[in-house]
């Protein structure tokens, strides 16, 4: 069995910098010595949050769709909680006399690719109201995420809203991972059961290979 120790963290940094290791996988390598949590947590603050980008739209009685873009700003590694600020945020028009604009979807992925996925694969567990009751900083807190984000110019019919952050859980952005991961529609099943095959030896494999 291989300790950690007879390996540079070099190595194995290059090694959990793959973009093949996906934060769940991540998250379980995580949990199998001190060492390689300590490394993890360094590649996930350093090289693989950095890269991500979340796109959450928001609508108003389904329709004015507007998806804002977020990108990393913090992980704090003790709580494994991760800071966006959304980027190049804009003040966008909302109606007084129609029901409180709401958040609809989330979608996660990477700031290099040439244009982001449009938002909608997943949908936040219940309806997360905006509040427009008054102008300055608003909370929008839900269970694994909390959304921040400033009314101005309220006036009667309108009003605007400019995103500003968001904070979420580290299990919520695998979650987002996952979900928003492409899947071929004619072999879903068979797709599932061989990632679950492969994810297990990868647990096997790291297990053994990491251990102290």
């Amino acid at each position: 069995m291989l300790n950690t120790d007879a390996l540079p963290d070099e190595i194995i940094t290059q090694i959990l910098s793959q973009p093949t290791m996906d934060l769940r996988t991540l998250e379980t390598l995580m949990a199998v010595s001190a060492k390689l949590h300590r490394l993890v947590i360094h590649v996930l603050g350093m090289y693989r949050l950095p890269s991500l980008q979340l796109a959450l739209t928001v609508e108003q009685e389904g329709k004015s769709r507007i998806t804002a873009s977020y990108k990393f700003s913090y992980f704090d590694s003790a709580s494994l909680t991760v800071f966006m600020t959304a980027d190049d945020p804009k003040a966008r028009r909302y109606y007084r006399s129609k029901a409180c604009p709401v958040v609809r979807s989330m979608a996660l992925y990477t700031a290099n690719t040439p244009t982001a996925p449009t938002p909608g694969m997943y949908y936040p567990q219940g309806t997360k109201k905006l509040s427009v009751q008054k102008k300055g900083l608003h909370i929008l807190q839900a269970s694994s995420w909390k959304l921040a984000y400033q009314i101005t110019n309220i006036q009667k019919p309108e009003y605007y809203l400019t995103p500003v952050s968001i904070t979420m859980d580290f299990g919520h952005l695998i979650t987002l991972e996952s979900v928003n991961r492409p899947v071929d529609r004619r072999h879903h099943q068979h797709y599932h059961s061989s990632f679950d095959i492969k994810l297990n030896k990868m647990k096997r494999w790291a297990t053994s290979l990491f251990s102290m």
